[in-house]
């Protein structure tokens, strides 16, 4: 997973670099280049649905950039990936500063858009929107917006630092994990309603896709029940035009039991369909009892806990996912995944003995949790009967344990099978008890893992890869410590971009111009490169699917023998940065501490010391408060410094601007975001556009943000060359950071460093 550059694609001509490159190296020096005359953006989801290789996203919990470096808010949350030889090609759609921690994740065909809802884990933040937010992602544009705040969501403030290195970090926030914010979410089968479980009112609400307007809210199914305060509702689906919701009974007291209801969109008709009994008895897993050896538990499910330190096992049944019409797939969660700290700085000697010849890393006992993967078969009555033995889906891991299942779970009605995420689906090296996380797909005639894709790869591949393959370093003296931020890092929610498994669904498929793409992405192989579970019988066979067998969409790639030797590369793109801000006496109060915090966010954003940023101001005159520069503790000096004035003069900070920009790096891309809530001075009404063409004459990307509703977006469009992607009104203080946030994903390579210019 390259986070790096990749955080912030700009379009389509971006994407179709980084195509262009990954298949040029594949094919070698002299190899044949395949690349699509149509525009590129996003992946053409459609054509890989129909090619049997659909992209998936998935909600990740890692939030590490490297492995040396502590959590990160420009971590991805949210993941864009498919089934890949190499399990290195994801994209990271959302980071934790644009959204926060969330679970729930729904696709819309209709709006090619996928939906995320705010999750409580301890030690990682909230968006923007706090406990309550529901977040849209727009996959034809890359933009993030706030769909829907949910009502009565309690948990803590947004904002939250992630992470300090001590095991006390956040203790507080642990016992609300699963009781708080938002679980599961999903969309009717016309995509006209969302659903959401808000964990705190145990209520499913109800919201209409195309206005953000809540139609209302009902109770869970066991709400009539003797034991309702101690069900704890999670987990929900649409299907066939009803709507199914799990949920336990947290007390761990009869009846200690797991549940499915069915309804109708408003929460009528509410019906038990299916229920198991949490004491069944569930594989064993190998835990490290020290550095030279293993022992076997049973891990049973209990009782929730909020004792310190938490045990483990306790269940959440997070997702239900219907495989055909007659089999129902239930996902369960440990709770101590989410209520354990993930990050902790670790210390561990490297060897006993000199000369040290080998590296080992081992997680303690605390830092293991355990999920399931249960499998419920129709009734003749409607009902379904959930089987625990024998396990139906084997979810044993490449570490060793026998139930590894992170609760989050996805089908594409044209894909490989049932898709799960599973912690420790690779080992990290030989030597070290250590998983990454990740998703197996499984056959769903045989219940075996038929292919698997790594997630947990922070940093860039070449690092991950060293930690794979690379010699283990010797250390000089018997006393040296070697350090990691050791985490119980996992997945959430897992959601098929492409039609669910089941029968058709009634939203039409988006047409694939919605989502033009270079076609060299969409014949990946599902080859796996990981170790497998062990399959239940020794005959079966590998059902790893190919894209090769299904012929892509029209138009028709064209090949040409081309050798690029491009002189950026798009996943690492740097720039020159001028954030030109008002400071105006009009931007008083919250305007002026959104303004701040926005700028804080841009510089956070970026990816120093490669890039460099300007911080100019104006009001009467233009100011440069820090000119182009790779250092981020003076720009955020610089930030904190800014004083209100008097005046609006537009036209004298894009002087200094230009004056900036004159001395830009050839090989970096220049860019100038100009910020204002108000008018230029009407005695030079016209001298701002002028500066504005010449600079986007001189090859500068101009983007325009407007805050509040007094501005003139009209003017800002025109200073922004008429290109309504380069013009951003924030008409709420709150949306301030969101909007340059995604300025900051808008930053391509310089045309001038690619072949013939493009």
């Amino acid at each position: 997973m390259s986070v790096g550059k990749a955080t912030r694609p700009a379009g389509g001509e971006r994407h179709l670099r980084r195509v262009l490159l990954l298949v040029a190296l594949m094919a070698g020096p002299f190899g044949f280049l395949m690349f699509s005359l149509r525009a590129a953006g996003m992946p053409d989801f459609a054509a890989a649905c129909q090619a049997g290789a659909p992209y998936y996203v998935a909600a990740a919990y890692r939030g590490q950039i490297d492995y040396s470096r502590p959590p990160n808010s420009q971590a991805p949350s949210v993941l864009l990936f498919q089934d890949t030889p190499e399990n290195r090609v994801h994209h990271a759609l959302a980071t934790f500063k644009q959204v926060g921690a969330v679970w729930g994740l729904a696709y819309s065909r209709r709006e090619q858009a996928v939906y995320a809802a705010t999750y409580h884990k301890r030690g990682l933040p909230y968006g923007p929107a706090g406990s309550g937010g529901i977040y849209r992602i727009d996959l034809r544009t890359g933009a993030i917006s706030t769909f829907a705040t949910v009502p009565n969501a309690g948990g803590r403030e947004a904002g939250l630092a992630m992470g300090n290195g001590t095991r006390d970090f956040d203790w507080y926030q642990a016992r609300f994990v699963g009781k708080v914010a938002l679980g599961d979410l999903d969309l009717s089968g016309d995509e006209s309603e969302l659903y959401v479980v808000n964990l705190r009112d145990r209520r499913v609400y109800r919201y209409e896709t195309a206005t953000g307007r809540l139609i209302g809210s009902f109770d869970h199914g066991a709400a009539t029940q003797e034991w309702a305060n101690d069900a704890r509702p999670f987990a929900l689906t649409w299907y066939a035009g009803q709507l199914y919701h799990g949920l336990v009974n947290e007390s761990g007291a009869k009846p200690f039991v797991a549940e499915v209801y069915r309804s109708e969109a408003d929460g009528s008709a509410m019906t038990l369909v299916a229920s198991v009994d949490l004491r069944y008895r569930r594989d064993r897993v190998e835990l490290p009892m020290d550095r030279a050896r293993l022992f076997e538990i049973e891990v049973k499910w209990i009782a929730w806990s909020d004792r310190d330190p938490p045990p483990r096992a306790q269940p959440m049944l997070t997702d239900l996912v219907f495989t055909d019409d007659k089999t129902l797939t239930l996902a369960l969660r440990d709770r101590y995944w989410d209520i354990n700290l993930g990050w902790v700085l670790e210390r561990q000697n490297r060897c006993i003995r000199l000369p040290c010849d080998e590296v080992n890393v081992y997680l303690t006992t605390d830092q293991m949790g355990f999920g399931d993967l249960l499998v419920a078969n129709k009734l003749p009555d409607g009902s379904f009967a959930v089987t625990t033995a024998p396990e139906s889906l084997q979810d044993s891991n490449a570490v060793g344990q026998q139930e590894s299942a992170l609760g989050g779970l996805a089908c594409a009605a044209d894909g490989p099978g049932l898709a799960a995420g599973i912690y420790g689906v690779k080992r990290v090296s030989a030597e070290a008890i250590l998983g990454l996380e990740g998703v197996y797909w499984y056959d769903k005639a045989t219940g075996n893992a038929s292919s698997l894709e790594v997630l947990g790869q922070p940093g860039n591949f070449d690092v991950y890869r060293l930690l794979i393959e690379g010699p283990a370093k010797r250390a000089a003296a018997d006393n040296e410590w070697f350090k990691m931020y050791a985490d119980v890092a996992s997945l959430g929610d897992i959601e098929a971009i492409c039609a669910p498994c089941g029968p058709p669904p009634s939203t039409p498929t988006a047409t694939a111009s919605d989502t033009p793409t270079a076609t060299a992405t969409l014949t990946p192989t599902a080859t796996s490169t990981g170790t497998l579970p062990p399959t239940v019988t020794p005959t079966a066979t590998d059902h790893t699917p190919t894209a090769t067998a299904t012929p892509t969409p029209l138009p028709k790639p064209v090949y040409l023998p081309l050798l690029l030797r491009e002189a950026c590369d798009p996943e690492r793109a740097v720039a020159d940065v001028v954030l030109l801000l008002d400071i105006s006496s009009s931007m008083t109060g919250a305007k002026f501490a959104a303004v701040k915090e926005a700028a804080r966010a841009f510089v956070g954003a970026m990816h120093f010391p490669a890039d460099r940023v300007a911080l100019v101001t104006f009001a009467a005159e233009g100011r440069v408060l820090a000119g182009l520069t790779n250092d981020e503790t003076a720009l955020l000096r610089a930030v904190d410094g800014m004083a209100l004035e008097s005046g609006t003069r537009i036209d004298q900070g894009l002087l200094r601007a230009q004056d900036l920009l004159a001395g830009r790096r050839p090989t970096a891309t220049p860019m100038l975001v100009l910020m204002t809530d108000g008018l230029q001075a009407a005695e030079a009404l016209e001298r701002p556009q002028e500066l504005a063409k010449e600079l986007r004459d001189a090859g500068v990307l101009l983007h325009a943000v407007g805050l509040g509703t007094d501005v003139d977006a009209a003017y800002l469009l025109r200073l922004a060359g008429g290109d309504p992607a380069r013009l951003h009104l924030s008409p709420q203080v709150e949306e301030l950071v969101g909007v340059y946030l995604r300025i900051a994903r808008l930053i391509p390579c310089p045309a001038s460093a690619f072949w013939s210019g493009r």
